[in-house]
């Protein structure tokens, strides 16, 4: 549904809660009635499972390749705005400001199956935007995978993986495509269409 909510001149309706876009595209540097939008989508998902919850920002390849989710300002103040819900609370101006330093970033979290135990290929992974390539700031791999549900069968690991990008340098209203390298070797591709986030 989120994705609606960037689409003029849609009004995306929350469990009784109306949100109406004001923007196209992701949004890196929030305004007031953007951050106060993200605070009622938090709030309005309180009993979403959290799957549901982000599977506007996630791409899935799969069950047994991997999926990748996009953690923008908004989506991030939304995830904390939900969190301070369940826990029958409101959030900080701290907690906000906290949730917002991430304007200058795109961060991605992504699981990847394999059936290789080394992250042996240590090769950076990049965001794909037309003809230009961005290397992340920050790349988190893991040396050894983890059994993966499927143990012993294939795909028998998996790898939870963190990526930082900088935004300076990207389009924030067209697509976008997270390359992530395997354990193997391979190249995954995820794209991700920023004007709909």
């Amino acid at each position: 549904m989120l994705a609606v909510l960037f689409c003029p001149p849609c009004t995306l309706m929350v469990q009784g809660l109306f949100l109406t876009p004001s923007a196209e595209a992701v949004w890196f540097n929030l305004n007031p009635q953007q951050i106060s939008e993200a605070l009622e989508y938090g709030k309005a998902g309180r009993d979403t499972k959290m799957a549901d919850f982000s599977r506007e920002w996630t791409v899935s390849l799969g069950d047994k390749i991997g999926w990748a989710t996009l953690y923008s300002p908004f989506n991030n103040l939304t995830y904390k705005a939900r969190k301070a819900a369940v826990e029958r609370r409101e959030l900080t101006e701290e907690e906000v400001k906290k949730a917002l330093e991430t304007a200058d970033t795109l961060s991605f979290s992504v699981t990847v199956f394999s059936d290789s135990l080394y992250y042996t290929y240590q090769r950076l992974s990049y965001i794909k935007q037309g003809e230009k390539t961005v290397r992340p700031s920050y790349e988190f791999l893991p040396d050894i995978c983890e059994n993966s549900d499927f143990f012993p069968e294939s795909p028998a690991f998996v790898a939870a993986c963190v990526y930082k990008f900088p935004v300076k340098d990207l389009d924030p209203s067209t697509q976008i495509t997270l390359v992530v390298i395997k354990p193997t070797g391979d190249e995954l591709p995820f794209p991700f269409d920023l004007s709909k986030m």
